[in-house]
């Protein structure tokens, strides 16, 4: 995720304003996940995202059961900061509905500022940035983890084909530039598109997640692009 203090500033950066609450929810039924016989909560290694006004939220599953909570919400105004667990609960609950399961307790939760901090370039001479340190992405989607094992991935390869170690890393640099602009690019309209005020915005976001929702090849064609990049 997009982590923006206590970094050392990269060359792109942009402050979201948004804050990122990340901590562990427990579901109906135990660390199984199970209630009545039936899965639930997580158990069957599913992650969620929900679009919410405020920014995306995220539940992620746990080997040991329940998920992993990422909640993104503005942090001027911060609607989270002022609910107790209980009604922290309440909420999720209404963000994620039964499909994922009855979230039953949140964990405390610890607050970390988002935004972009990017470098132009994947390689200084001899040396290659993987993950943040070539880049941090506001977590919507989920996008900075795969991009960086994309990029590791690559490089493996490359110098498994090639011993020389210069022509690697221009190759790499020209290689993994379409794939990693266009994911920073996505990353950021999305992340930015939460803080739009402009009459309307708010809507023609909903109907674009929508659409996606609704088409199921474009929203299949998406996922890959985002697990595999660009080919």
């Amino acid at each position: 995720g997009g982590v923006f203090a206590d970094q050392a500033r990269k060359a792109i950066t942009h402050d979201y304003a948004q804050t990122a609450w990340v901590g562990k929810v427990t579901f109906e039924g135990g660390p199984a996940g199970r209630v009545n016989g039936v899965a639930n909560g997580n158990a069957n290694g599913v992650a969620y995202e929900r679009f919410t006004r405020h920014g995306p939220a995220a539940l992620l599953p746990l080997k040991e059961g329940g998920a992993g909570l990422v909640w993104c919400v503005p942090s001027d105004g911060d609607p989270v900061a002022e609910l107790d667990d209980a009604q922290r609960v309440t909420v999720l609950n209404s963000i994620f509905h039964a499909a994922v399961g009855r979230i039953e307790s949140v964990s405390a939760l610890k607050r970390f500022p988002l935004g972009l901090n990017a470098e132009r370039t994947l390689t200084d001479g001899r040396s290659v940035r993987i993950g943040n340190a070539a880049q941090t992405l506001h977590p919507v989607a989920g996008q900075g983890l795969n991009l960086g094992l994309r990029d590791a991935f690559e490089l493996v390869q490359a110098l498994s084909r090639n011993p020389d170690v210069n022509a690697v890393l221009r190759q790499l640099e020209w290689q993994r530039g379409p794939d990693r602009w266009a994911m920073i690019a996505a990353t950021d309209f999305l992340a930015r598109s939460f803080t739009w005020k402009l009459p309307g915005a708010g809507a023609a976001r909903g109907l674009g997640i929508a659409a996606l929702q609704a088409l199921a090849p474009l929203k299949s064609a998406l996922a890959r692009q985002m697990m595999f990049g660009r080919r």
